[in-house]
């Protein structure tokens, strides 16, 4: 079996995570006459827009013509390919919160996500649960069999000592209305007097008020895209980290820091039920009092993160991309066998 992956270069966040975590790991658990071929030009990072949908339109496909099977990152199709396919899902928020996003940006997306559908996956593959779900209720006619929940892994964190400074809490995740800052920032108001915020995340769709809200804020630290060695000592010197997301497909950030041995706190009604579970404290996204009162328990409560830190790292380490791949391969094997 040959398997394509075009690995596109994009901004940071849950799609390259999933991506480039399954591309490592893949390798390890296919059969050794089986090839896995990965597809990316590590420039186009550098490219503009229109360079880009070349590559990924026409260069990717010309270059997978060998393949058995496509497996695509996100749910842009290959317009000009016609091999059997497979398309992961992260979210569908652009369907169910087009106002979250600037028009043209939902109506790409949207065409994009209808163009993929009428070439017919052999396979989608959902990060969660809640995706699934999401994915059924706007696509009720896509057979069921044929849709897969696979949670992504985590990768393992370096081994290095928990960093000692000032007390301060961290949210990691692009600006924008769907992650909900400003009911954090309501909450940070009523709460412990002295926490401070560190928010690491680039200002995204319809984030700029935001933003600029947060770095007016006294205490908010707002320090957009790090490295990966400075966001791994941004995590070890938390005292808790806080996600109030109205919305995720799937939710790394808590499990990150769950593997670090800091305890989380995230918002209800998404995948982070399903990701988090009762290893972080839960509060409704909407809910500035409970958020306030989770800000305060993690910060005085030496017990409680105590707790949260044993369960957290219980948790993480069920999430791994050994069994990810190997759930891959199965539907990739599926596949092809039909």
């Amino acid at each position: 079996m040959r398997i394509f992956i075009p690995i596109h270069q994009a901004d940071p966040g849950g799609i390259m995570t999933v991506v480039r975590g399954l591309a490592a790991a893949l390798p390890d658990v296919l059969d050794p006459d089986d090839d896995l071929v990965l597809y990316g030009d590590p420039d186009s990072e550098r490219w503009g827009k229109v360079q880009r949908i070349v590559d990924q339109q026409w260069r990717a496909a010309r270059a997978a013509r060998s393949a058995d099977l496509v497996h695509l990152g996100d749910y842009r199709p290959l317009g000009v390919s016609r091999l059997p396919f497979v398309i992961t899902v992260h979210d569908l928020t652009f369907l169910d919160r087009p106002d979250w996003y600037p028009r043209p940006v939902a109506l790409y997306k949207r065409a994009m996500f209808r163009a993929a559908l009428a070439k017919r996956p052999a396979g989608v593959v959902c990060v969660s649960e809640h995706t699934r779900k999401r994915f059924a209720a706007h696509a009720p006619q896509f057979p069921a069999q044929r849709v897969r929940v696979i949670h992504p892994g985590l990768a393992a964190p370096p081994s290095a000592a928990p960093v000692d400074g000032d007390a301060y809490f961290l949210t990691v995740g692009a600006i924008e209305p769907r992650r909900n800052h400003l009911t954090l920032l309501a909450a940070l108001e009523r709460a412990a007097p002295g926490l401070r915020w560190v928010v690491v995340g680039r200002e995204h769709y319809r984030g700029g008020a935001i933003a600029a809200r947060l770095r007016a804020a006294p205490g908010v630290e707002v320090r957009r895209w790090v490295s990966d060695d400075e966001l791994e000592r941004l995590y070890r010197g938390a005292r808790f980290v806080a996600l109030p997301s109205h919305h995720e497909g799937f939710g790394f950030v808590p499990l990150e820091a769950m593997a670090r041995g800091v305890p989380a706190a995230v918002a209800t009604g998404s995948a982070l039920d399903e990701t988090a579970g009762d290893a972080a404290l839960r509060v409704g996204a909407g809910d500035v009092d409970g958020w306030a009162e989770a800000l305060r328990r993690l910060n005085e409560d030496e017990a409680l993160r105590s707790e949260l830190v044993a369960r957290g790292r219980e948790r993480a380490a069920t999430f791994t991309w050994e069994r990810a791949a190997r759930e891959h391969v199965a539907l990739f094997r599926a596949v092809a066998g039909r």
